[in-house]
């Protein structure tokens, strides 16, 4: 979101973006434009989730430096609950929105594409041939849920398989999801995009080992983190793109002269190790279509 202030230009990121600097006096005036972000989660469930750092790399590609080109506000936000309270908190720095545009101020990427559920359901039914019962792992709070979820039970019923869903928004939801899934006798999981998952992901990994529940996600830091397959949007160009979008608005360039943009490139990563420990017979031609291999 992007509006302009009276005195200064506030600018925060679709999604949120990480800040690991401190900007010091945030509450004074400033000349520099402020960048405002939130960041869901702990320190601990960030740690090494490298697209956060993909954002300010991208700025600093373009010759934008913090401290000399612009400022930072962080509103940090724990759980999903948390998010409506720290965006009202970075509006309560009261920008002002253009009222010749009153929807202009919203612009960046969109790190969801229609289409994704359907090909997660696809690669599913590989790595597990003869599935009919899969089990659904959900945010119903994440913005992404619903279409997402609606999605993949209108695939799902062409091929008469079974969904079985779980909103699994808190941590203390992952273990008893699986172990649920296992005694149903689920053949598969799905983990659908969600911000909350994403940060859980050690522990949605640890869970699929103990059940044996070979697991596809959205996300490659799934895999990276012990999970078996993920497909989707690569996050950290999403974030390192966002940064290109930043710095045309802190360049001049109108916010609404730039349309929102969806990631056109999907990748598909394939971590052997755990079909090793699942058991899991990953098929040669599926093997060969991965962008990523992890040994």
């Amino acid at each position: 979101m992007t509006a302009k202030m009276k005195r200064r230009e506030f600018i925060t990121l679709l999604g949120g973006a990480a800040v690991w600097s401190s900007v010091g006096g945030a509450q004074t005036a400033r000349k520099r434009p402020v960048i405002g972000t939130f960041i869901q989660g702990t320190p601990i469930q960030n740690k090494g989730l490298r697209f956060r750092q993909s954002f300010f790399d991208g700025l600093r590609e373009l010759g934008d430096i913090e401290g000399r080109d612009f400022d930072v506000v962080i509103q940090p936000a724990r759980s999903t609950s948390e998010l409506p309270k720290a965006a009202e908190q970075l509006v309560q720095l009261n920008p002002a929105s253009d009222s010749r545009h009153p929807s202009g101020n919203l612009t960046g990427i969109m790190p969801y594409v229609q289409g994704l559920p359907a090909k997660q359901l696809e690669f599913a039914r590989e790595i597990v041939p003869g599935a009919r019962k899969i089990g659904i792992v959900n945010d119903t709070s994440d913005i992404k849920a619903t279409p997402q979820w609606e999605e993949i039970n209108a695939v799902a019923s062409k091929f008469e398989i079974t969904i079985v869903g779980a909103d699994a928004r808190k941590p203390e939801n992952i273990d008893p999801t699986f172990r649920k899934f296992k005694a149903e006798g689920i053949d598969v999981v799905i983990v659908l995009q969600a911000s909350s998952l994403i940060l859980d992901r050690t522990q949605i990994a640890i869970a699929a080992a103990a059940t044996r529940l070979p697991t596809v996600f959205g996300y490659r830091e799934h895999a990276e983190t012990g999970g078996l397959i993920s497909y989707g949007v690569n996050l950290e160009y999403c974030f390192r793109r966002a940064a290109f979008y930043v710095h045309r608005i802190l360049k001049g360039t109108s916010v609404a002269d730039l349309p929102i943009e969806f990631p056109t490139k999907l990748e598909l990563i394939i971590n052997v190790r755990t079909a090793k420990t699942l058991g899991v017979d990953i098929p040669p031609t599926l093997l060969a279509r991965a962008d990523e291999v992890i040994e």
